[in-house]
């Protein structure tokens, strides 16, 4: 038993230093690009007013305050204002050419004023959230070399035109999170889209099949680690919980995978389990291909929309079939349509009310009298 605990500890300890030397080769670009996307809103200070006094921003923008002339200060704090989400203040009054900065993270209306001066000189902030345009839809923890592919996959829900405002983190073994180590760069997406991010483009071309979006040593992910899909610098959505290593937990997905269930997410900073599928533990130990794997990851199948349970019933209540011989066509009614193609079993019986011949020429029915039917609907019939 304690040689496999010491087999366990040099694995992650390997993929720990996997992910290391792979953010050292990224940390330039990671660094240049954390700033892309969030807006810095400027407000003066001077005489008996703030300038602009109201402001529309986005979760994730900063707001700075620069003091022109006067003797101000900048109160939004709890006690001055109870219903702001949270507080702000920069001190006391002062006649400096002070500045003062605050990232505004949590949506809502903030209101702050200069104690000298206020009620004349006070101001506003309405913070909407960020966008959800993305969701994350799938995590892997691949077999082949150095426990590779590893990463994401991301959905795009709608259209989008930049998409340096998002970014990807993983929070390894519970340690709370890392906040943005991936920015995409300044491209544009469709909606339908899947973007896939991964430690090793070779080796995800090899057992996927095709190339990934994205190379980051963000995704060294090892099958108990969480992720974060920021905007603005703000979780919009989340796999797994931050503030804990998975290992043994429901959401482990070790040599394994987890995908979103359609019409689910994105669900911000809370992760909700039920709205994903596991592949189970070690499913793609010893395995190639993700093709091969029992169950394969579904990988590209995740839509915004949730498949239908559609109801399957008869034209009427009451039918009347003459067979006599070769093949009888009984009409179906299936209502709604079915959005993903689905299997239907039709379980039919021969009983009270259906009246066979009497001639005992095809009675009994040993293989007919009942069963399962299984029917194949397309998708959207």
């Amino acid at each position: 038993m304690s040689f496999k605990w010491l087999e366990y500890l040099c694995a992650h300890f390997k993929k720990l230093q996997m992910k290391l030397k792979l953010l050292s080769l990224f940390s330039a670009v990671i660094g240049i690009t954390f700033s892309l996307g969030a807006t810095v809103h400027t407000v003066t200070s001077s005489g008996v007013a703030f300038t602009p006094s109201t402001l529309n921003i986005t979760a994730g923008d900063t707001v700075t305050w620069t003091n022109v002339s006067g003797n101000h200060n900048v109160n939004g704090s709890l006690t001055a204002y109870p219903s702001n989400p949270e507080g702000f203040i920069n001190g006391v009054p002062s006649s400096s050419a002070w500045t003062y900065s605050k990232v505004f993270t949590v949506p809502g209306t903030y209101g702050y004023k200069c104690d000298l001066h206020a009620p004349t000189m006070v101001g506003t902030i309405n913070v909407s959230a960020p966008a959800r345009d993305l969701v994350l839809t799938a995590m892997f923890d691949g077999p082949l070399t150095g426990g590779n592919p590893k990463g994401v996959e991301i959905y795009a829900l709608t259209n989008i035109t930049d998409l340096s405002s998002y970014g990807i983190g993983s929070a390894n073994n519970g340690g709370g999170t890392d906040s943005v180590e991936f920015q995409f760069p300044a491209v544009a997406v469709t909606q339908g889209d899947y973007i896939y991010v991964t430690t090793d483009s070779a080796l995800f071309h090899s057992f996927f099949g095709f190339a990934p979006d994205y190379v980051s040593g963000a995704m060294a992910i090892n099958g108990d680690d969480a992720v974060e899909l920021f905007n603005n610098g703000v979780v919009i959505d989340v796999f797994g919980d931050i503030n804990v290593d998975g290992t043994g937990t429901a959401w482990e997905y070790l040599d394994s995978w987890a995908y979103r269930n359609s019409g689910t997410g994105p669900d911000s900073s809370n992760f909700v389990i039920g709205n994903w599928t596991f592949g189970g533990i070690n499913t793609f130990d010893g395995k190639l291909t993700n093709a091969s794997a029992t169950p394969a990851m579904p990988i590209g199948t995740y839509s915004p929309v949730a498949p239908t349970n559609p109801t399957v019933s008869l034209p009427s209540s009451a039918m009347f079939v003459n067979e006599g011989s070769g093949t009888t066509t009984i009409d179906l009614v299936i209502n709604p349509p079915a959005i993903t193609a689905q299997t239907i079993d039709l379980v039919f019986a021969v009983g009270a009310g259906i009246n066979l011949p009497g001639d005992g020429s095809i009675s009994p029915l040993p293989n007919l009298v009942t069963g399962v039917l299984q029917l194949a609907v397309p998708a959207n019939e």
